[in-house]
């Protein structure tokens, strides 16, 4: 019992001295280029990719496998039409035309910049964290502790100047529940096409602060899991 306890905790140093290591690096970064939008957006996009490769070698030293990128085939039309359909419906419900217009105007440091948190969130917190609380617990706990977890790290975001209030840690707290289900029922791939759609589109982060953002995530993860649920062979089916 000691043993699995000391594990953990030098599991969890590890995991804190690489995602600290991540976020200062792209902070630095970023103060670097502050002048020059495009190349800022370029550097954090290699920032996110080295510290990814750590990440899954981390990944790899634990679990003697690398995670799994696609399940179903299905999983990429569904993260699809999933993305798409909550960011029209946001978009139109709320009329976020301020939001579409900056997405049109720097279209190419939005996607590099979606890209760069996408990648590093999704590897880091759904591909290896998730995991690794799938492995030892079960998947109901990986979809708490992983997304109170993630939403409760983006209250760092005030650093940058954001306006952070409990209705956006609660609605970053959904998204990251929903990234779970979509990585827990299909894989990285499915999880990056949202969060990387859904940052780039909404990179003025507007979106995260009003009401019905947490309420359509959560419906949409519900969603899939009774999907899933219904598409399950039935143990009868089986023999």
């Amino acid at each position: 019992m000691e043993a699995k306890i000391k594990n953990y905790l030098n599991l969890a140093g590890l995991f804190t001295a690489l995602l600290l290591s991540y976020l200062a690096a792209g902070g630095t970064l970023k103060a670097f280029a502050q002048d020059n939008q495009l190349l800022a957006a370029a550097l954090m996009l290699c920032n996110s990719l080295f510290f990814s490769a750590c990440t899954l070698l981390l990944y790899r030293k634990c679990f003697q496998q690398v995670p799994v990128w696609c399940r179903p085939v299905r999983g990429i039309l569904v993260s699809v039409l999933l993305s798409g359909a909550l960011i029209a419906f946001l978009y139109l419900f709320y009329r976020l035309d301020a939001a579409f217009s900056f997405f049109a105007a720097n279209w190419p440091s939005c996607i590099l910049l979606a890209a760069a948190a996408g990648i590093a969130e999704e590897v880091m917190f759904r591909g290896f964290l998730f995991d690794y609380v799938n492995k030892e617990a079960s998947a109901l706990w990986g979809f708490i502790v992983i997304s109170v977890l993630f939403g409760a790290l983006h209250i760092l975001n005030f650093l940058s100047g954001e306006q952070v209030s409990a209705l956006y840690i609660f609605n970053c707290m959904a998204a990251g529940l929903f990234l779970c289900v979509l990585y827990h029922k299909y894989g990285l791939v499915p999880a990056l096409i949202y969060h990387i759609s859904w940052n780039a589109v909404f990179a003025d982060n507007t979106v995260e602060s009003l009401p019905l953002t947490g309420i359509a995530l959560l419906a949409a993860a519900a969603g899939i899991l009774l999907l899933e649920k219904k598409l399950k062979p039935s143990a009868r089916s089986k023999r």
